[in-house]
């Protein structure tokens, strides 16, 4: 009976629960759109797509299918980069301590969460450039993709933006949760549950409900 009651409580947060994810691995270069300079580059022992930034060309890019993310870079003028962006098989790489990304239509108190590494010896560190509040945080080296660290900040405005300021990271994937819709779930499965006949009785608005949401 208490597996039973456990169950009916995940299902009807799962109901509830907004997240989006951004998935960095496996990227190809038909989803990639930038006013950079595509191209291709060697990791892993494989050729993989990236993305350069012209002499003077403020870049952005964009990920097919992943709307709400784009990925900036800026650098001095007078100056290039190659290769800024790397899409390996299982992360992307930034190579630039100046790589932000921007998250749009963000709930403000969602939680961002991003799985990163740093790319080499020097930690990565990242900050909350705007409308996300949290600690810098400082990620070093990691080397089996499935040990990345989990690193987060809280968003205070739709647009937050999250950079990191050392020398480059790796990043598997990137979550914005919305924690309100999380909060009204915990709400109504603490306070509303009751038991009638042996079976979970949900009552909203003086409505009762099965624990699969049918109404009795």
């Amino acid at each position: 009976m208490k597996k039973f009651f456990l169950f009916a409580a995940a299902a009807i947060a799962a109901l509830t629960v907004n997240a989006t994810v951004y998935n960095f691995a496996g990227i190809t270069a038909e989803q990639i759109t930038t006013d950079g300079t595509k191209g291709t580059y060697s990791m892993d022992g494989k050729d993989c797509p990236s993305v350069s930034q012209p002499d003077g060309v403020d870049i952005n890019v964009k990920l097919a299918r992943q709307d709400g993310l784009v990925i900036n870079y800026t650098q001095s003028a007078g100056k290039s980069k190659d290769n800024i962006l790397k899409f390996a098989e299982q992360y992307m790489q930034a190579d630039g301590k100046n790589v932000i990304l921007t998250f749009s239509n963000v709930t403000p108190g969602s939680k961002i969460s991003l799985v990163v590494s740093a790319k080499g010896s020097t930690n990565s560190n990242f900050t909350a450039l705007a409308g996300a509040s949290g600690a810098d945080q400082a990620v070093e080296k990691i080397e089996k993709v499935a040990d990345y660290k989990t690193i987060e900040f809280t968003a205070t405005a739709a647009t937050v933006q999250i950079k990191e300021t050392a020398g480059g990271y790796r990043i598997v994937s990137a979550t914005v949760e919305n924690n309100q819709a999380v909060d009204n779930v915990n709400a109504e499965v603490k306070s509303v549950k009751t038991f009638e006949n042996g079976q979970l009785v949900i009552i909203k608005n003086g409505v009762k409900y099965n624990a699969l949401g049918a109404q009795l």
